[in-house]
């Protein structure tokens, strides 16, 4: 019973079966033969372990000294001298959880700072297995946690994948995500500002798509490319923003100099010009300021349609003619 993932995950039901003899260290059969100690370190149930830590679980003699569960549970419960046993012992770095995460990884993910110098040190790979889950610095950038991403470049980690459909650059998790204070230190770091994942998606493309107009500030000044296309539709920022009437995009990206009648370069996309995508998405003052920036409303779409056939309401129809 101890086995089960809804048992680990009630500790008033796990209470009972440690009080009848349940066994944190009991191999399963069949197919489960991981312990319920690993099982809830795969699968990250903090109450668990911290119950199991209580009962005394981790120096139970039946866990070995070396046994790879340790990295993970004293990652997880955030126990440097934990850690530093079972890496003196031996034990493996880089066990994988269910979500297929190491322990590296999952420090970064928790903003384990000081775990990450133990864990490279002992051999874990700064680098995902191919088809892997996001790589630690991905993870430390997207959850913000400064203090472990600057560990994990000190440790030289590499900035971006690009044989990585999903997981693209550092950078771009963090301007996923909007943080400001880890964007600016991977550029500093040396991270490519327009580099793009296999779908074509740069970092500012994702913090216009956030609305995260600091780090889209910080990109620009960066260099980034205000026009560069990308996404699974081949927008340019610009239409991005337009399609989703974020002004404050807008006004960024014209400062910046995008190009006004920039188009969209992938199917679906008949209203191919921002112009276009506000008014079909009925955003009159975002059509407004475009067509104040010299958007050029007589341009045609695949469809051969112009912006005045998009529009629905008479506010719009008025502005466009």
């Amino acid at each position: 019973a101890l086995h089960q993932v809804a048992v680990l995950s009630e500790p008033k039901t796990l209470e009972i079966l440690l009080a009848h003899g349940a066994s944190w260290h009991a191999a399963g059969t069949a197919d489960h033969r991981d312990t319920p100690l690993a099982r809830a370190a795969s699968w990250r149930l903090l109450p668990a372990l911290r119950i199991a830590q209580a009962r005394g679980a981790l120096a139970d003699p039946r866990l070995a000294a070396n046994d790879r569960v340790r990295v993970l549970v004293a990652v997880l419960l955030d126990d440097e001298a934990a850690l530093v046993q079972a890496i003196a012992a031996g034990a493996e770095v880089e066990w994988e959880d269910l979500g297929g995460a190491t322990p590296l990884q999952a420090a970064a993910e928790l903003g384990r700072a000081e775990l990450v110098p133990l864990l490279v040190t002992a051999g874990a790979a700064l680098a995902p297995r191919p088809g892997g889950r996001p790589p630690a610095v991905h993870r430390a950038a997207a959850g913000g946690h400064l203090t472990t991403l600057q560990a994990l470049l000190q440790a030289k980690t590499p900035l971006a994948f690009p044989s990585d459909r999903f997981h693209g650059s550092a950078l771009q998790a963090a301007a996923t995500f909007g943080h400001l204070a880890c964007a600016a230190t991977l550029l500093s770091a040396g991270a490519a500002v327009d580099f793009a994942d296999d779908r074509g998606t740069t970092p500012l493309l994702a913090a216009v798509d956030g609305a995260h107009g600091e780090v889209v500030d910080l990109l620009l000044r960066a260099g980034a490319d205000p026009n560069r296309s990308g996404g699974s539709f081949g927008q340019p920022p610009l239409h991005l923003a337009a399609m989703r009437g974020q002004l404050d995009m807008l006004d960024r990206l014209l400062r910046a100099n995008a190009r006004v009648d920039a188009v969209a370069t992938k199917p679906p996309f008949d209203d191919a010009t921002p112009l276009m995508a506000a008014v079909r998405m009925g955003y009159l003052e975002a059509a407004r300021r475009l067509l104040a920036a010299g958007a050029d409303r007589s341009l045609r779409s695949p469809g051969q349609r112009t912006a005045l056939d998009f529009a629905d309401t008479d506010a719009l129809r008025s502005l466009l003619r």
